[in-house]
């Protein structure tokens, strides 16, 4: 049986926010549901990420790892401004996963940063933003 957390999309924008258009794109960033992978992939387009393509692949790795898919979204857009960053970009890595790791496919690093999170966070009962927060990314780390 499958244990599924409550991480919640909570960095996920709930309301509306004025971006910069990519490439034209709308500007209107609303919250999606859970399981939306074509509603993440719009809003990755919105802010010209090259994460877009990837949403069912958010959606599948949080499933398996009892992930909110959003709060994925969240922790790419935190780290790396959703891929946008030019060396993760370059690495293939939106979640600072590392330090040195580098991956194929952004779909790689999708599905280990959901493992990483139902592995070393979720597996210990880190199962909120501000559980996770300070063993994912300490105040101070290099």
């Amino acid at each position: 049986m499958r244990r599924h957390f409550a991480v919640v999309g909570a960095l996920v924008v709930a309301s509306t926010v004025s971006l910069p258009a990519a490439s034209g794109a709308s500007t209107d960033l609303r919250c999606v549901a859970p399981l939306d992978a074509v509603g993440i992939d719009r809003q990755l387009a919105v802010v010209g990420s090259p994460l877009v393509g990837n949403g069912a692949t958010f959606v599948e790795a949080a499933a398996e790892a009892g992930l909110d898919p959003r709060f994925l979204v969240a922790v790419a857009g935190h780290e790396t401004i959703f891929e946008t960053y030019g060396p993760a970009k370059a690495i293939r890595n939106p979640f600072g996963l590392g330090p040195g790791w580098i991956f194929g496919t952004e779909g790689e690093a999708i599905r280990q940063a959901a493992r990483s999170l139902t592995d070393g966070y979720l597996a210990e009962g880190r199962i909120t933003i501000s559980q996770i927060a300070p063993k994912w990314a300490p105040l101070g780390a290099a």
